[in-house]
Parts: C-alpha cells; sequence; structure tokens
C-alpha cells in the first residue's frame, strides 16, 4: 500500500494547493479529477491483487493434481497418470529434503520442458530413473528449487519411486558452473542424484548461462543397475 498512498498524498497536496486559488468550477472540476484518479488507482491495485491470487490458486490446485496423480501411480506403478486431462507429462518421482530455510515435497514429472518445469522439477531427457544411473532432476530458481540455495554438504535427501520404495541420499558436492563452457558429465557407474537450476538465485532476468549444480550419493543403494547412460546433457532449461 505504501508505493500507492505516497503518489495520492502528493497528487492531493498539489491538488490542494491548486484549489485555494481556483473558482468555484474549477475547484469542483479539480475534486472530480482527484476522485476518478483515486478510483483509477485503486481499480488497478485491485487488478494486481486479484491476478496474484488467481495465480496462487492455480498454483495450489495445480500440487493437489499432482498429489492426486502421484497416489494413483503408487497403486498402479506401471501406468502413467497425468494430472490433467491435457498435460503432456506426469509424474515419476518424489523429491524431499530439508533445507536451512525450509522444507521441500514436490513431484518430479517426467520431462524437463518448459511447460513441466512450470508445475514442478523435471527428471532431464537422457538420464535415469533411480536405480538405473545417475539421476538429474531440473526446476526453476525462483520457485520449486529456489530451496537450494540454503542446501549444504551433507544435507539429506529422498525419493520415492513408483513402487513405493524410498531411496536415501546425501549432497556431497554444491558448484556453480558456465554452461556454456562446461556441460554436465555423467558418471556412467554411479546411482548418483544431480539437482540443476539456473543462478544466481537473485538474477534480475532469466536466461543467463550459470548453472547451480547439486550432486547427492545414494546413502544405501537398493536394487542392480540394470542400464547405464555415459557422456554430456545439454543444459536445456
Amino acid at each position: 500500500m505504501q508505493t500507492l498512498i505516497s503518489p495520492l498524498q502528493v497528487m492531493l497536496s498539489y491538488l490542494r494547493k491548486r484549489e485555494s486559488g481556483s473558482t468555484p468550477h474549477s475547484k469542483r472540476v479539480l475534486l472530480t479529477t482527484s476522485k476518478l484518479t483515486l478510483a483509477a488507482l485503486l481499480a488497478a491495485a485491485l487488478w494486481q491483487l486479484s491476478q496474484g491470487l488467481w495465480l496462487y490458486a492455480k498454483a495450489e490446485l495445480a500440487q493437489a493434481l499432482l498429489a492426486q496423480a502421484w497416489q494413483q501411480t503408487l497403486e498402479t506403478p506401471t501406468q502413467a497418470h497425468k494430472p490433467w486431462q491435457w498435460a503432456d507429462t506426469w509424474p515419476v518421482l518424489r523429491l524431499r529434503f530439508t533445507s536451512a530455510s525450509a522444507e521441500h515435497d514436490s513431484y518430479v514429472l517426467a520431462n524437463a520442458s518448459g511447460a513441466a518445469l512450470a508445475f514442478g522439477p523435471g527428471l532431464v531427457n537422457g538420464s535415469a530413473l533411480p536405480g538405473n544411473g545417475t539421476t538429474v532432476l531440473a526446476a526453476h530458481r525462483d520457485t520449486h528449487f529456489a530451496e537450494l540455495e540454503h542446501v549444504q554438504i551433507g544435507t539429506a535427501l529422498r525419493l520415492q519411486r513408483s513402487n513405493g520404495e524410498w531411496l536415501d541420499y546425501q549432497i556431497t558436492d554444491k558448484r556453480v558452473v558456465d554452461s556454456n563452457s562446461a556441460p554436465l558429465v555423467i558418471d556412467a557407474n554411479s546411482n548418483n542424484l544431480i539437482l540443476l537450476t539456473c543462478y544466481p538465485f537473485d538474477a534480475l532476468s532469466a536466461g543467463g548461462s550459470l548453472r547451480l549444480v547439486v550432486e547427492a550419493v545414494p546413502v544405501v543403494v537398493k536394487g542392480e543397475v540394470s542400464s547405464v547412460w555415459e557422456g554430456e546433457l545439454a543444459y536445456s532449461f
């Protein structure tokens, strides 16, 4: 409200000064103008508030639908359950960890496309599901991976697979790389978990080349590695 009140106070003060030397007709015109200006400013503020509330409600509804789709996945893990009819992705994992500032709990989507990342972390194309090689997850720095700014070496992470099994990891590395000069190298012999997001967290504009890479190793490896992929991944987000 401060950004709205201060300009109004300045404007009204100016109008009062104008009014002191005005005729009765001009006073009525000034009063009408000030009322119209005030009404327009209030309408703009209410519109912005309604837009913010709509975006918040939309985000909350999406998470509720993702939670429902994940529950269906746990019941029938061999099927892909879309959170809504026109969705082009679906949840494949659940990610949990606790940072210095908050607890994180999100549903990982089947790809890391721009449309998917609007609703949650995504499994980067070319990486593997847990137990089949290195798992690489990506998300936006200002939404689902905002808490990566506060995680530390040694922080525990958990991934739930579609069969309901939980896998435990521990962060062993946290670094910033330039995606233009340092492609992400995947170790064919590991079952590590890598989390990616844009950097820095307080950047004023998107599209920079810096990426935060958080790498974690399995605490207990469950299951056998059935297939591996080795090579480089492009930072496609």
